[in-house]
């Protein structure tokens, strides 16, 4: 009973820290790792220089934002189209896949930076940032677990435009950011018909994403497809939406691949049709 309440007092001390309900918490802290994945966008590629990225370091990241893409899609996915947050169940996965996510960016920023740290200030306090979200995720856990009165289950509508929103926001700083590296590595992408090639779909697949998502966030009301009507749902739908638009630029080349060759293959089947479907002619 003395550890139940040592652990319920703590968890209201961080109840209070944070200003919110309980409805709200869990949303909130998944918005505040939501951050660190867009200063991770930052730190590792916005202003890294893309000559020294290696083959080992883009698979790695390649792996990581996949797990990250396949989380949302579906863990958090049915939160944003049905409105049932299952606390318990949402934020241990969460915790979980956030903890994955965390050691690898915490190995990556030591693997790359650890002889600049003092020079590279802002790896430093990225580095400090994410060692505390991992320590908050790890006590998170083990307050979940010893806790004998589990969350309770709630209800949240929409959030879905939300989402596509911040989804044709991100697509947009990518689009962005592909035109500045076009300027910025002029002379080796024109020199490599590889690297041109693998720029043109990157441009192709984002701008389709941007164009998708901003149909969808335009679509006429309905039922389950909606703004959410609770703030903090709002913004972490927003902030979903950014931090996998962002990390679409590692797959935006595949995305541009399949517009490409969907569209060939669509062209190629209607050719076939208008030969086959050739009037007959009229004889007098």
């Amino acid at each position: 009973m003395k550890n139940t309440n040592i652990i319920d007092f703590v968890d209201a001390i961080l109840s209070c820290l944070l200003g919110t309900l309980d409805d709200d918490r869990l949303d909130v802290n998944i918005l505040i790792g939501m951050v660190c994945r867009i200063i991770f966008f930052v730190v590792t590629i916005i202003v890294k220089d893309l000559n020294t990225y290696t083959w080992f370091e883009l698979i790695a990241q390649m792996g990581a934002w996949f797990i990250f893409h396949v989380y949302v899609i579906t863990c958090e996915f049915p939160y944003f189209s049905k409105g049932l947050s299952q606390t318990e169940k949402r934020e241990q996965r969460y915790k979980y896949m956030d903890m994955f996510q965390l050691i690898i960016a915490i190995s990556y920023l030591l693997a790359n930076g650890e002889s600049n740290l003092e020079e590279y200030t802002i790896e430093f306090y990225t580095l400090t940032f994410f060692g505390t979200n991992l320590f908050i995720n790890v006590f998170g856990l083990f307050l979940s677990n010893c806790q004998k009165n589990k969350k309770p289950d709630y209800q949240k509508e929409g959030g879905l435009k939300n989402i596509s929103c911040g989804l044709c926001l991100g697509s947009i700083i990518v689009i962005i950011y592909l035109f500045i590296i076009k300027s910025k590595y002029e002379e080796e992408i024109e020199a490599s018909t590889a690297l041109r090639i693998f720029w043109l779909f990157s441009i192709i697949g984002e701008f389709v994403v941007a164009f998708a998502s901003l149909i969808f966030g335009f679509l006429p009301k309905r039922r389950q497809f909606t703004f959410a009507k609770d703030g903090w749902k709002g913004w972490l739908g927003i902030f979903y939406g950014i931090t996998f638009g962002l990390f679409s630029i590692f797959y935006g080349f595949l995305i541009g691949i399949i517009i490409i060759l969907g569209f060939i293959i669509l062209v190629t089947a209607c050719k076939q049709r208008s030969v086959y479907e050739v009037p007959p002619t009229i004889t007098s």
